[in-house]
């Protein structure tokens, strides 16, 4: 009986896995809607995703900041583009400024895009996003 209750929650995780996944959602990523602000911390080997919707032509900035004063901000992000954050792509657009905290410019393609935000050793952080 044991056995047999193991193996249904098991097929469960599995079937509940399988339709997150065709449904293009990933629970590690964080869907937001513009304007977005999020605040977390991050650091060693983690990394933190975030997606958004956006179309071809947008205005768009993306701001990535320390939030303690005095603390060295290793945080950085990269931008990706698809349907899943799996299949996503690395996609570069836009002018950086000159920390590499700032992303301004026009969304090249109607569709998703994620956000990797990884620091080294750590930080606390708050992500702005705009679209116009």
């Amino acid at each position: 009986m044991k056995k047999t209750i193991l193996i249904v929650v098991f097929g469960l995780q599995i079937f509940t896995w399988s339709v997150g996944r065709l449904a293009g959602q990933d629970k590690r990523v964080k869907y937001l809607h513009s304007p977005a602000s999020e605040t977390g911390f991050i650091g060693g080997e983690a990394h933190a995703y975030y997606s958004i919707l956006a179309r071809r032509g947008q205005k768009v900035r993306i701001r990535l900041r320390s939030l303690r004063p005095g603390e060295t901000n290793g945080a950085q992000f990269s931008i990706s583009f698809g349907k899943s954050l799996r299949g996503s792509k690395s996609i570069d657009f836009g002018k950086i400024s000159a920390d590499g905290k700032t992303l301004t410019g026009r969304i090249p393609k109607t569709g998703r895009y994620f956000l990797d935000i990884t620091a080294y050793p750590d930080t606390h952080y708050r992500l702005s996003i705009t679209l116009n």
